[in-house]
């Protein structure tokens, strides 16, 4: 995975792949984690919440963590 701009460093690896480049060794990313880093990123909490058309409170992101090691806060 590549991301640049809002302050992202370029050069930057996150955790290891297995021998063969097929999964995750070490320091796994979810798509949940990188939503909640892109919705950090733009100023609004990922672990807030909105209100859907039918008005049920919606969580932002599920279960998503900001990747700390991009981010740095």
């Amino acid at each position: 995975m590549a991301l640049a701009g809002a302050g992202i460093g370029g050069g930057r690896v996150i955790g290891s792949s297995d021998r063969l480049g097929a999964m995750p060794d070490s320091r796994p990313v979810r798509p949940p984690d990188l939503a909640a880093t892109i919705f950090h990123l733009l100023g609004i909490p990922p672990g807030g919440e909105f209100i859907d058309p039918l008005a049920r409170p919606r969580r932002i992101t599920d279960d998503g963590t900001p990747l700390r090691e991009l981010v740095g806060t």
